[in-house]
């Protein structure tokens, strides 16, 4: 009985030993994968060479969708609700609401879970308000969860606070797929 009792116990603490060599292998993995995606930057910096130049009303095509850009505004550093009842947002920055279409270029379905983006000469990166809904026109649509069936273009708005001296302001049109790869559309401010 003690004999099978130290196997046990020694399998035990073989087990536990090749669990940490490969967790400590699988870090070392995960390491080298994310050095590896540091050196790829998902939207070129403000003045480099990029494949797109686009500005407002242009059309950035990718494999799985189309974005336009249909206006850009500073609306300053006080929002107003659009429901009546929500106070203003203030900021010690700014807001940008964003208009902007897009057109899944797939055969099937998409949802987006994780919104365009919007960058600035700084190389800062600014995510859409998380209470985009009740400052956005009335009636209009936020993109996160919406549906974008295939070949329909749909509309949506975004809100973004950004920093006071953002300047350079780019919305990151992107693909559908999560965690896509961005093209920068200039909004001209």
């Amino acid at each position: 009985m003690v004999l099978f009792h130290s196997s046990r116990k020694g399998l035990s603490i073989l087990a536990l030993a090749a669990f940490a060599f490969g967790a400590v292998g699988s870090s070392k993995k995960n390491d080298e994968n994310a050095a590896a995606t540091k050196v790829v930057s998902r939207v070129p910096a403000a003045g480099a060479g990029t494949a797109v130049n686009a500005k407002i009303g242009d059309t950035v095509t990718f494999d799985d969708a189309t974005w336009v850009v249909v206006e850009a505004k500073d609306a300053g550093k006080t929002v107003k609700a659009n429901d009546g009842f929500t106070p203003p947002l203030k900021s010690e920055g700014k807001f940008v609401f964003v208009h902007f279409k897009v057109t899944n270029r797939g055969n099937k379905e998409e949802r987006v879970f994780d919104g365009p983006r919007m960058h600035d000469s700084k190389g800062r990166e600014f995510k859409a308000h998380d209470h985009e809904y009740s400052f956005i026109p009335p009636n209009a649509k936020a993109m996160t969860l919406e549906a974008l069936p295939p070949s329909i273009a749909r509309e949506f708005w975004s809100l973004y606070e950004v920093a006071d001296d953002s300047t350079d302001l780019r919305f990151g049109a992107r693909e559908l797929a999560f965690a896509g790869i961005e093209k920068p559309i200039a909004l001209g401010f």
